[in-house]
């Protein structure tokens, strides 16, 4: 499985969706996001591994999904 990066609005959102993912069985590291731009938000974002559609987890539970890319591997 390939791990994907998914950019949050602040890091209150990012805190949030990686407790929603977690009990949904993903593996999630919380990270800073390393080239902060102006659509990343705060600069927070989640790196994420598992099969699904996290970032429909993350619409569902009411958490703003700024960007995804896929690749990465955390820090």
């Amino acid at each position: 499985m390939e791990w994907t990066t998914i950019y949050v609005s602040s890091v209150t959102n990012a805190m949030r969706g990686k407790r929603v993912l977690e009990k949904q069985g993903y593996t999630v590291h919380l990270q800073r996001a390393a080239n902060v731009t102006e659509d990343a938000g705060c600069g927070y974002s989640l790196l994420v591994r598992g099969s699904g559609s996290p970032t429909e987890e993350l619409r569902r539970a009411g958490i703003r999904v700024l960007r995804v890319t896929g690749g990465g591997a955390p820090r």
